[in-house]
């Protein structure tokens, strides 16, 4: 008799089920005679697709990030409204927009230790909680001291929300991710153009205590997070996986396709000892790559905020129009000038640069990599700064502020998809914190330099920003290692693997 040899150890001829069975493949519904084959969940998911339930995973993390830059554009523009409202001096203007963003830094890494631990879930409840009520208690403070302290609470909160990103990263396989990371990067242009209409609707009007209601509605959307991942988000796959729940991993990867992945197990990826600092550090090349990649990032932060408070600064210098080339420097000490509607109508213009951010980092790094498209964006995004030297009407200074936030923006973007894919499950949360607590402290800084050094000497700021990018780029040659197509890994062990291939 003719031999039809063996599939997967088995002989067809042999076996008591029929010849169909035994070639059905698993992750396409398998069959219930037929044992369950064990399966590394990055196959598991890429097997999973795109469905309606990883659209709906997609709506509510994009909701939080929307929450994220909606408090963000809270911040950066509180700053110039409260000068005046409260008779501010420069440094003071500076201290209460920096506050925030020393709440962030903070924020950032204690969430994303806690993430590790705890898990993604209960980190995006908690601090959505403490987000919405601290920003309702700061739209009641009578001065700048109490302001500042709920303004902290809310930054220290809100630094947790790069959870999202880790969380939509396991939820994804290589395939899909960058694609799906591009929605979150949309919402960034969401969020900032919902807190840009606010700010129109609400504070164009410089009525007094008009900034209360703008915050009061800003603060509506956080509670909404916490409504939304309590009740129709469950946790990371991958999370779980590597606490040692694969039967609960494996439920949540089956529901997101009825007819995927229903006959198999997950492979094993369990890790005991999670959320250790020492942990990020174990593998030389990859700290050496987070030390750097945070250095620079720090810089991009510190440059992005930058074009955004420079921007602020020109439209209410009513010499920015008027000077023969240069801008020149305006001190509003002693002269507050509000921001007008028509301020406010071209920083929901500005805020398209999120936009075009969003398209930039998806094509150019699922098309070139991760890599090349941080390098790119972030070296033109510095070089285009120098527009901002120049004299200009509201119009130009709009599009050329565009440019360079769109750029630096893009740049931003790609080094959280990159330092997601770079480290495994049980870390991968507190190193994308520790990038973002360490980027956080650029933000921190420069309030000081685009709202204090600024009204000094308009130049010498705008030339700190330039000839800090051209560091930034410098550190970011260290990252060598592409992530593109790059499996997402749970394990060292699986991360090793990886490599010697």
């Amino acid at each position: 008799m003719e031999n039809y040899g063996s599939i997967d150890g088995i002989d067809p001829l042999k076996s008591n089920k029929p010849k169909e069975l035994v070639n059905k493949d698993p992750s396409d519904g398998g069959n219930e005679d037929c044992d369950p084959v064990e399966t590394p969940i990055e196959e598991a998911l890429d097997n999973s697709g795109f469905t309606w339930v990883h659209f709906r995973l997609l709506l509510i993390m994009g909701v939080a990030i929307v929450v994220d830059y909606v408090e963000l554009e809270v911040a950066s523009l509180l700053g110039a409204v409260l000068l005046c409202e409260w008779n501010l001096t420069a440094l003071e203007e500076a201290i209460v927009t920096a506050v925030t963003y020393v709440g962030m830094s903070i924020g950032a890494f204690v969430w994303g230790n806690i993430s590790d631990r705890f898990g993604r879930k209960i980190v995006l409840q908690i601090i959505s909680l403490i987000g919405g009520t601290a920003a309702l208690c700061s739209a009641l403070s009578g001065g700048p001291l109490t302001f500042a302290f709920f303004r902290f609470f809310v930054g220290f909160s809100i630094g947790g929300f790069h959870v999202c990103y880790t969380f939509v990263s396991e939820c994804f396989g290589s395939r899909l991710r960058a694609r799906a990371s591009f929605f979150l990067f949309v919402s960034h242009y969401m969020g900032s153009l919902l807190g840009s209409t606010l700010a129109l609707l609400t504070l164009s009007n410089n009525s007094n205590n008009s900034w209360r209601v703008f915050i009061v509605l800003t603060s509506v959307p956080v509670f909404l997070v916490f409504f939304l991942v309590t009740f129709f988000c469950p946790e990371s796959p991958r999370y779980l996986l590597v606490c040692n729940k694969p039967q609960e991993a494996l439920k949540i990867i089956q529901n997101f396709n009825k007819t995927k992945n229903q006959n198999i197990t997950l492979a094993p990826a369990v890790v005991n000892d999670r959320g250790s600092v020492s942990d990020l550090f174990k593998n030389w090349e990859n700290a050496l790559i987070l030390i750097s990649v945070s250095a620079a990032f720090l810089i991009l932060r510190f440059e992005n905020l930058g074009v955004t408070l420079l921007f602020y600064e020109n439209l209410q210098n009513p010499n920015a129009e008027k000077c023969d080339l240069f801008v020149e420097t305006y001190d509003r000490d002693e002269d507050c000038e509000d921001l007008k509607s028509s301020d406010y109508l071209w920083n929901i213009l500005f805020t398209n640069a999120q936009l075009g951010a969003a398209i930039i980092s998806t094509t150019l790094s699922d098309a070139f990599g991760r890599r090349f498209a941080i390098y790119v964006t972030s070296s033109f995004g510095v070089v285009s700064l120098g527009l901002l030297y120049f004299c200009m009407p509201s119009f130009l200074l709009t599009l050329s502020a565009m440019l360079s936030k769109c750029l630096i923006l893009a740049s931003i973007m790609v080094i959280f998809l990159y330092i997601n894919e770079l480290f495994p499950t049980y870390i991968r949360s507190m190193a994308v914190g520790f990038a973002e607590s360490t980027s956080r402290l650029g933000l921190i800084a420069s309030p000081f330099v685009a709202q204090f050094l600024s009204k000094k000497n308009y130049p010498l700021a705008l030339t700190v920003y330039i000839a800090s990018g051209f560091v930034a780029f410098i550190l970011l040659q260290t990252a060598q290692v592409e992530t593109r197509h790059r499996a997402a890994v749970d394990s060292d062990k699986i991360d090793e693997d990886l490599r010697q291939k």
